[in-house]
This record gives C-alpha cells, structure tokens and sequence, in this order.
C-alpha cells in the first residue's frame, strides 16, 4: 500500500507545531502509527493561505540561497467540508500535511509476523470513535 496512491488522513497537528517541533522530516508519533513529515515539495500549494508579513520575508531573503523566494505559504489546511471531501474527486484537499509511513516494515503485535508496509499484510483501520 503506497500513501501516495491512497492518501488517508492519520492525525492532526496544529499549524504552529509544524514550524516548530514537526516541521519538515520530523517523526510524528499517532496513537497507532508513525510518520514523517513530508518536503515542502510534496505539499500542496494551490489555495494556500499567503501569510503577509513583510519584515520575515526581508529577513528570509537576507539568507544565502533564499534570495529568489517571492512569498510564504501557511501549511495546507484539510478541506474536510468542502465540495472536494463531499465528491470524493481529491482526496488529497482533505488530507492537510503529506506524511510517509515509519518504518516502512511494521510487527504484527499477535503474531509478530515482520513484514513491509506495502505488502498488504497491514492495513490502516480508521476508527471513527476515536479521531486522533
């Protein structure tokens, strides 16, 4: 099972965690699964918020190698209660933040069977009861 082929929404982190403490590469431990954080280039940025603020910008482009960046984005913000999550036609707008899979191998806690994520021996049960 590849999350890029079907990406399923696993957790939720406030916006201002994802600057800091989960940013870009960071493990991210959910109540029954781990996963890193995603490059800003697979983020989306098609109706992304553009944070104005001028004087962090400036500073931005002081840096070696920024000095081509033209504006910063807030973080993609699940659309879970738009015409996109309604249809069904792009489940990645009601996703938020791209994460991979970690580790990629996972342990059967019965049986203790090792086996890969993409093997389909695993399977993501969402349980509505419990939203984290």
């Amino acid at each position: 099972m590849s999350t890029a082929a079907r990406p399923q929404r696993v957790g939720a982190l406030r916006p201002s965690a994802l600057i800091h403490t989960f940013g870009v590469g960071a493990t991210v431990e959910l109540p029954r699964l781990s996963v890193l954080v995603m490059g800003l280039d697979e983020w989306r940025r098609e109706g992304a918020t553009v944070i104005e603020e001028p004087r962090l910008l400036r500073a931005i482009r002081q840096e070696p190698g920024l000095h081509g960046v033209e504006r910063l984005l807030a973080p993609p913000i699940p659309d879970n209660d738009g015409p996109a999550a309604l249809t069904g036609l792009d489940a990645s707008r009601s996703i938020g933040v791209p994460v991979g899979v970690f580790p990629r191998w996972l342990v059967c806690p019965v049986c203790r069977r090792l086996a890969p994520i993409e093997g389909g021996q695993f399977e993501l049960k969402i349980n509505p009861f419990r939203p984290e």
